[in-house]
């Protein structure tokens, strides 16, 4: 098993749970306050966000940052599970015998 591989996907099942998670609880929340409370919120950043309009710009620098930040944090989380990987599972767990005389192959 490819170490990295591995981490790769452990690292979008973690982000997949966590969102889920995240959007659970939101739901909840909105259930326990009711529907009006949710469409007086819901006018409120309407009003205070969304109404005025952000220059190109702007909009395009924010998203830039935003997607540079979500990869870095990706790749960040891959590295820490891949060390994780690394050191608790053992090498011939893995169906690796030892080194490869080819490195990328």
């Amino acid at each position: 098993m490819n170490y990295h591989l591995a981490a790769r996907v452990a690292a979008v099942l973690l982000i997949g749970l966590l969102f889920g998670f995240y959007l659970h609880n939101d739901q909840q929340k909105w259930n326990r306050l009711g529907r009006q409370a949710y469409v007086d919120q819901q006018l409120a950043t309407f009003d205070s966000r969304l109404a005025a309009r952000d220059s190109k710009p702007m909009l395009i620098f924010g998203s830039l940052l935003l997607s540079l930040l979500t990869f870095g944090l990706y790749e960040l989380l891959v590295l820490a599970l891949s060390a994780i990987l690394k050191r608790f599972l053992p090498r011939s767990a893995t169906g690796q015998q030892g080194p490869r005389a080819y490195p990328f192959g």
